[in-house]
């Protein structure tokens, strides 16, 4: 499969810390998850039954560093790769709940065995030009052992 690209405006500022109010930070990070999630639709939905290697490509109204980029775009990797996990009622266990679990929209899971951070690339906008991420999705080279 070739590499997948999934790119979306995202401003990243406030993600990556705790400074922000609770509230405010979960709205960019909602709206962050929304965008990812109509480039995963524009991009025909792409899933992957291998490993992959991602890279984030970063576009900020200011420099970030690699950690900042890796811990704001938290939202994002969990929104498209990670398995998703809901409580759902069940009265007749004894918990009284029953937890639901699916794969995530393009791997099966996030854990290293699935996904791989291959790179982080930060650069800073131009005038007038809207912050964005792209991130590279591409299966994982295979190792040939005889």
């Amino acid at each position: 499969m070739k590499p997948v690209t999934l790119s979306f405006p995202c401003d990243l500022k406030g993600l990556g810390h705790k400074g922000l109010h609770y509230m405010v930070r979960r709205r960019r990070s909602e709206t962050s998850k929304a965008e990812a999630h109509a480039a995963w639709i524009v991009a025909r939905r792409p899933r992957f039954a291998v490993p992959v290697d991602v890279e984030y490509w970063v576009i900020q109204n200011r420099l970030m560093d690699d950690d900042n980029v890796v811990a704001a775009l938290k939202p994002v990797r969990d929104a498209l790769f990670a398995r998703r996990r809901w409580r759902c009622p069940a009265p007749k266990t004894k918990a009284g709940f029953r937890y639901i679990s699916e794969p995530g929209l393009m791997l099966p899971d996030d854990d290293p065995e699935w996904f791989r951070l291959a790179g982080v690339y930060t650069g800073k906008c131009a005038k007038g030009e809207r912050p964005s991420v792209t991130l590279i999705v591409r299966e994982r080279a295979r190792n040939k052992t005889k």
